[in-house]
């Protein structure tokens, strides 16, 4: 139980939060002097939201004099989860999955080389070459310019969809996100999305889950893409409808997703390594399309129990809890990495 007196609570108990909202508002909110709530991960789940909003709403007499409650959620894991991306990015693009299959079978025919015998055209493992091409970033938050930043050094023209751009096309100078560089980028609104599509070699999807992302990527989007284009994931899995990628990978709409997020989770060790558990109850991905279509991550950005990275988190949570008691909540909390939820917003 949390003690009585606790002004802050430092949680990442989503299963609580998902399986009984109500027990989880009626333990918040029975704590009287609760001033800030600390997510340790970036993602915030909805029903911790809705959660955490109606606790807020409730708040009232008998609460601290400073009746808000200060929600934040730690993005020391950002550089680790653009990482992530843009390794899928490369893989899919350059097929690394099917051309390791085939040098493990000893098969050098994806190699593309001219040898005596050869048939002619010459077979070759098909990739596509990022350089030169257009990327579109979608969301431009702690991960989103750190991806951006990265496919701007490999020479593709990258473009990104933010909320909090204007209605019309900018350029944003993202400074700082890797010391001494500077990249710039075409920043558009999130509306915009469907029409960038079109030109984009690659799509990266950096967006929290909220009502507005949920089922973002649907048939409209995937009738906006390039046949040659890839969809890369690390954002949520419900953020792509899954029936419409089905529909548009089974037609050839893209050429491939490659994804660390999915839509169904083990909840037990068991569940984990028994093969019990697929990415998704709807379909059976790898039986349903060829390997180069699809790449798989078991949703591993966050980079967890990697050496140094739990450090980095318990340093983080150590300042900003520090801060809080020199500063109080409200201005100490948010210490960064640590960031402010909008809970209206959802992230």
């Amino acid at each position: 139980a949390i003690p009585a007196d606790a002004e802050v609570v430092v949680s990442n108990d989503f299963e609580q939060f998902r399986d009984d909202e109500a027990a989880a508002q009626t333990a918040l909110a029975r704590l009287p002097a609760l001033q800030g709530f600390v997510l340790p991960f970036a993602g915030m789940p909805p029903s911790m939201v809705r959660v955490l909003a109606a606790v807020e709403k409730g708040r009232g007499a008998g609460h601290h004099k400073n009746t808000s409650l200060v929600v934040v959620n730690s993005h020391h894991n950002a550089s680790m989860t653009a990482e992530l991306a843009v390794a899928l990015a490369a893989c899919a693009a350059k097929r690394l999955h099917v051309g390791d299959d085939q040098l493990r079978g000893a098969d050098w025919t994806g190699r593309g080389v001219w040898l005596p015998g050869a048939p002619t055209p010459v077979p070759v493992l098909e990739q596509l070459l990022l350089a030169g091409r257009t990327a579109v970033v979608v969301g431009l938050g702690a991960v989103g310019k750190r991806v951006a930043v990265a496919l701007a050094g490999l020479g593709t023209r990258v473009k990104a969809t933010s909320r909090s751009a204007s209605k019309k096309a900018t350029k944003t100078t993202l400074a700082g996100v890797v010391p001494g560089l500077a990249v710039d980028v075409e920043t558009y609104p999130a509306a915009d999305l469907v029409g960038l599509l079109k030109d984009a070699a690659l799509v990266v999807l950096c967006v929290p889950l909220v009502a507005e992302t949920e089922g973002l990527f649907d048939d409209a989007a995937f009738d906006a893409m390039r046949p040659d284009a890839i969809l890369v994931n690390v954002a949520r899995g419900p953020v792509v409808d899954e029936h419409a990628l089905h529909r548009a990978l089974e037609s050839k709409k893209i050429a491939a997703y490659a994804a660390d997020v999915w839509w169904n989770y083990p909840r037990t060790w068991a569940d984990a390594g028994s093969g019990a558990t697929p990415p998704s109850l709807e379909y059976d991905w790898a039986a349903a399309h060829p390997k180069a279509a699809l790449l798989f991550s078991p949703h591993r950005g966050g980079a967890m129990n990697v050496p140094g990275v739990d450090a980095a988190l318990s340093e983080a949570l150590a300042v900003a809890l520090t801060n809080a008691a020199r500063h109080g909540v409200a201005e100490g909390l948010p210490t960064s990495p640590l960031a402010r939820v909008d809970l209206a917003a959802g992230y």
